[in-house]
Parts: structure tokens; C-alpha cells; sequence
């Protein structure tokens, strides 16, 4: 058995009823129906003629993810002599918005929270934000950009553009307005 087996493999074990291991094996588990192949998770049904469509999803989701972190690759370049990342462009351009706490900031970025304290730490050192303590909440921290943090964050935007443009520069702009649309289609509104 190589070092990546799982626990759960090792042991014998079967993820139990109502797990996160079993709802994630829920949500790819397949059926035939009819001369097609229908995939069920979290509630919704995807069918189609093609009995390929398991891979066709998986293959989307694969290109998706590469997609997303040939992305940031691109935004690391142009944010290099800045000295900050991808990711923590990220974090001042939502702090910019208002979205001022590290877990409004999880929520929405999809970090865990020990990351999001490490980049948060990253960011102060660098003299970009605060954490400073809200008023009306003395449990809360709320965070804020400093001097530095809010001329750099001026910028971001022409960056991030100039960015895009270098990673999108294959697409023709009605291939751009499609990719938009579908994406904003497939994402629930509340991220969009």
C-alpha cells in the first residue's frame, strides 16, 4: 500500500451515512437513464445523450481549476514588483469593497481561517492594513487599509486588467462575452 492510501482505506473503514467522505461520493455516484447517463448531486440531475458525460464533467472541472491557476500565475507576474500575490490581491481588493473581517473574507474568498490569519499577518507586516478593533463590538476586528494599502489598492485594477487581457489575448471578444455569461450563469448570484 503506497504512502497516499487513505485512513479510511487502511483501516477498512467506510466513510459513514450523512459524512462529508459520503456526501462527496453522493454527489459524483452515477445512473443510467435510458440511452443516456444522468449525474445526481446536490440536488440537481445532468443528463445528457452521451454516455461520456461523467468524464465531459470531470474534464470541465479539471479545466476550470487549471484555468483558474494559470490565472493567478499571470496576476503574480504583474503584481511581482509590487510584492504581493494573487491571493492577496484578492484580500485588498474585497477589503476595499467591505468586506472588513477575516471571516467575511473566508466566506467569500474560500479560504480556510489559519490561511486567511497567515496572509492577513503577511499583509500587515507589509504595512498594507490593520486589524483594528470595531467600536460598537470590541470582539470584533474589523480590518483596514493603510496609506500604503490604499495606494497600492489604486492600482489594482489597472493591473489586474492588464492581467486578464494577457490571459484572455486568445479569445475574440464574442468568445469573452460567452465565457462571461456562462460563468455568471453557473455561479450562484450572491458571488457573481
Amino acid at each position: 500500500m503506497d504512502k497516499k492510501t487513505t485512513s479510511t482505506a487502511r483501516h477498512g473503514r467506510r466513510p459513514g451515512p450523512g459524512s462529508t467522505q459520503e456526501k462527496a461520493l453522493d454527489a459524483v455516484r452515477t445512473r443510467r437513464a435510458g440511452d443516456g447517463i444522468a449525474l445526481e448531486g446536490a440536488g440537481v440531475l445532468y443528463e445528457g445523450p452521451d454516455e461520456h458525460l461523467g468524464e465531459q464533467l470531470v474534464r470541465l472541472g479539471v479545466l476550470l481549476g487549471q484555468s483558474a491557476a494559470l490565472k493567478d500565475r499571470v496576476l503574480d507576474r504583474y503584481l511581482l514588483p509590487f510584492g504581493i500575490t494573487a491571493g492577496q490581491f484578492k484580500v485588498l481588493r474585497m477589503i476595499c469593497s467591505g468586506e472588513n473581517t477575516a471571516v467575511a473574507l473566508c466566506r467569500h474568498l474560500s479560504i480556510h481561517s489559519a490561511a486567511m490569519t497567515r496572509m492577513l499577518s503577511r499583509l500587515e507586516r507589509k504595512d498594507l492594513i490593520l486589524r483594528v478593533r470595531d467600536d460598537q463590538d470590541l470582539r470584533q476586528i474589523r480590518l483596514v487599509l493603510t496609506k500604503k494599502g490604499r495606494e497600492l489598492n489604486a492600482l489594482l485594477p489597472t493591473l489586474g486588467a492588464e492581467a486578464m487581457s494577457e490571459f484572455t489575448a486568445d479569445l475574440t471578444s464574442q468568445e469573452l462575452s460567452q465565457l462571461q455569461c456562462l460563468l455568471e450563469k453557473m455561479l450562484p448570484a450572491p458571488l457573481v
